[in-house]
């Protein structure tokens, strides 16, 4: 993949999540009223922060290319047509539970998808001003305090216990269940799709989510995942794949190492 097409992509993110910040420091100063929550038909959040990020990476995106389509979260229409061989897949503003309660775990999810798999992922935290992507041939990297870290994930465990992460708001039985069938595990909990970044730097193993996810949720993760070296499977040990049939994920397992090198069984 052309890096300079990476690196605008990158741009965007980052400039969306410079738009999202006057909002977080409104939450922070407890002026929630300026920041317009509502509440969406599958009783989800919807804040001025995500419309105003949304807006801004739909323009830009059109003007980087304007013959790849675009699936937004905040565009409903765009949920309907899931027969694009290239499309791009974005949550404007990732964890916005998070976010409303002040949380620096939010992001901002940019994923380009060809064939239903991801070739392209940026996850940016604006509260961190921390950006992790990850693209086809040229490898995932993190870039935090200034420093660029190429992320991969060469080599054994270097700890015996199973690093599970998990969602803080979304943690269902199914998944707890899971969990608990694993052995020597520490849990750890993000919000947002940082969880994956978290995977792609080494600070979790494995992350299992059996509970709905939709598409713009994790294929900027995965496709960082992926090019640092891990995996996003569903429970037959198939790589995810996104808008094949609609817009919801299957259950997935994502993990930094090959499920049976961390002693791992599917339920």
């Amino acid at each position: 993949m052309n890096k300079n097409f990476v690196e605008d992509v990158v741009s965007i993110a980052r400039i969306a999540g410079h738009k999202i910040h006057p909002f977080y420091l409104a939450v922070q100063s407890n002026q929630l009223q300026s920041i317009n929550i509502q509440t969406k038909k599958d009783a989800s959040v919807l804040t001025q922060a995500d419309l105003e990020a949304n807006r801004y990476i739909v323009d830009a995106l059109l003007k980087l290319n304007p013959s790849i389509p675009i699936i937004s979260e905040e565009i409903p229409n765009s949920h309907v047509n899931q027969s694009h061989a290239l499309f791009w897949l974005v949550d404007p503003l990732d964890g916005t539970k998070e976010f409303i309660t002040g949380s620096d775990e939010f992001t901002v999810n940019i994923a380009l998808v060809q064939n239903y798999r991801p070739i392209l992922g940026v996850i940016y935290l604006p509260a961190l001003d921390s950006i992790y992507w990850g693209a086809d041939g040229l490898g995932s990297f993190s870039v935090i305090d200034g420093v660029t870290k190429k992320l991969t994930q060469h080599g054994e465990l270097s700890h015996p216990t199973i690093k599970v992460i998990a969602s803080k708001n979304h943690l269902d039985k199914e998944t707890s269940a899971f969990i608990s069938s694993l052995k020597h595990t520490e849990l750890l909990t993000a919000g947002s799709s940082y969880k994956f970044c978290k995977l792609a730097e080494g600070g979790a193993d494995i992350y299992p989510r059996f509970n709905r996810t939709c598409a713009w949720d994790i294929a900027a993760g995965h496709a960082i995942l992926k090019f640092a070296g891990g995996f996003v499977v569903d429970l037959f040990q198939n790589e995810l794949e996104y808008c094949k049939v609609d817009v919801f994920n299957a259950s997935f397992i994502a993990s930094r190492k090959p499920l049976d090198l961390l002693g791992v069984k599917l339920p």
